[in-house]
């Protein structure tokens, strides 16, 4: 359609209308009308949108309790605490260094030369070593407690002896008996190198301690008593050797009846135990 069929129609259109009946109060009427419909639909919409807001600060605050909201956790993609792992700082302390090996002495030669001749076979009591040894340490015992010569023997002509890592321990027992009397009883002399400690061989010895302190001059004793009358006596020599004396009323392997206590004074026996004549037999080149 053209310029001029639009002008034509125009023209026909305008024609027909009855200008007498256009009143402009009318077409006031409808403007504001139109804008009263414009106004209302804003303000609705701001409704709508405040309806919106509240209705989700309402359920991000719990139910409108009044507490803040919490922050965003795993589930809402926040931010998540993760669990860090520190290595254990130890500090090391330099290790004391172990105790020294416990080692075995060498022997001497003495030391040696006793453990051979134990260590031999024997077939009878004319086997059994050091026999000039223990003679002399029976004549020995016999001139400090028997000066007369009527009690003390030595029938047995046997031999006591021990050893461990620190040296060899040797001795001889002796009886004693009361002229016309019946019943024996014991006198056991050892010394030893061994390295027990002196409570260890007053028991081993005599089957009891020595707890107690005896001094006599300038030596110190052990001294022990035993049961029916028995008591030993223990002295530490100066070269480190100890010499032992064991006094039982009860020879036990000779005799059933015991002769009667105190059968050897105390003080012979404090004399005997430090005699230096008391020594470990010595090889036959030395």
């Amino acid at each position: 359609m053209n310029e001029t069929e639009w002008a034509e129609r125009l023209e026909a259109l305008a024609a027909r209308e009855d200008a007498s009946r256009f009143d402009v109060r009318d077409d006031v009427a409808r403007g504001r009308a139109r804008l009263l419909r414009s106004r209302v639909g804003v303000a609705g919409a701001a409704v709508l949108v405040g309806a919106v807001v509240l209705g989700t600060g309402l359920a991000l605050g719990g139910g409108g309790t009044g507490h803040a909201a919490p922050g965003p956790g795993p589930a809402d993609g926040g931010p998540t605490a993760t669990a860090t792992y520190h290595e254990p700082q130890v500090t090391l302390s330099p290790s004391a260094p172990p105790p020294p090996t416990p080692t075995t002495p060498e022997p001497d030669a003495r030391d040696a030369w006793l453990r051979t001749q134990l260590d031999r076979p024997w077939s009878g009591p004319q086997d059994i070593p050091f026999k000039t040894w223990r003679n002399d340490l029976y004549r020995t015992a016999r001139s400090v407690l028997d000066r007369a010569g009527t009690h003390l023997t030595y029938s047995s002509a046997g031999l006591t002896s021990g050893s461990d890592q620190h040296g060899v321990g040797l001795g001889i027992k002796l009886g004693w008996a009361e002229p016309g009397a019946a019943g024996q009883g014991m006198v056991q002399v050892e010394v030893t190198s061994e390295g027990d400690s002196d409570q260890e061989r007053c028991a081993l010895t005599g089957g009891f301690g020595c707890p107690r302190t005896v001094h006599v001059g300038e030596a110190t004793l052990k001294v022990g008593n035993g049961d029916g009358g028995a008591f030993i006596v223990l002295y530490r020599q100066p070269d480190g050797e100890r010499s032992v004396v064991l006094v039982d009323p009860l020879f036990g392997n000779n005799s059933r009846t015991p002769v009667r206590a105190g059968f050897v004074s105390r003080q012979d026996v404090y004399r005997l135990v430090r005699d230096d004549r008391l020594d470990l037999p010595q090889p036959p080149s030395s």
